[in-house]
C-alpha cells in the first residue's frame, strides 16, 4: 500500500510540474525581493497578470504581478481567531445567518489593506471587503 501511495503521489507531482508556467525575469526577481520563500511556489498565469501560491510563516499565500513584475496584491489566508475583533463582531452583527467559510487579508496596490470574507447562508454564498475600520468595500 505504501508503494503504491508513493507512486501516486510522485505521479502527481511530476504532472503538476510539468503543467506549471514559468513567469518572465522581471517577475521572478520581484518575487523574490518582496518575499523570502524560496522552494514551493506555484505560479500560474492569468491574462496579463502572475500569480504566486505559496506557503509564508505557516499560512496561505498568493501574490499577483504585471508581466513587468509589478507587484499588484498579496492575499493571506486567515482564521476567525485572527480577525481584528471589531471586524468579526461587525461581521456577526450585519450577517447573522451567516457562516463564515474564508477570510484573507489583502494588500493591494490600489485599494490598500482590507479583508476579504466570505460568507455561506445554505445555498446563499457572499462575498465582502470591509478596511480596517469595519467600512464595507464591496
Amino acid at each position: 500500500m505504501m508503494k503504491n501511495l508513493a507512486f501516486t503521489l510522485g505521479m502527481f507531482i511530476a504532472v503538476s510540474s510539468a503543467f506549471a508556467e514559468t513567469p518572465p525575469n522581471e517577475v521572478l526577481i520581484a518575487f523574490q525581493e518582496r518575499f523570502t520563500v524560496s522552494s514551493n511556489v506555484i505560479w500560474e498565469k492569468e491574462g496579463e497578470l502572475w500569480e504566486a501560491d505559496f506557503v509564508m510563516n505557516g499560512k496561505e499565500t498568493s501574490a499577483v504581478f504585471g508581466e513587468n513584475g509589478k507587484w499588484q496584491e498579496t492575499e493571506i489566508a486567515m482564521s476567525i481567531e485572527t480577525l481584528p475583533l471589531r471586524i468579526s463582531q461587525l461581521v456577526q452583527k450585519s450577517y447573522p445567518k451567516y457562516k463564515l467559510v474564508e477570510i484573507e487579508e489583502v494588500e493591494h496596490v490600489m485599494k490598500g489593506r482590507y479583508f476579504e470574507i466570505e460568507l455561506k447562508k445554505g445555498c446563499k454564498h457572499k462575498e465582502i471587503q470591509m478596511d480596517a475600520n469595519g467600512e464595507i468595500l464591496k
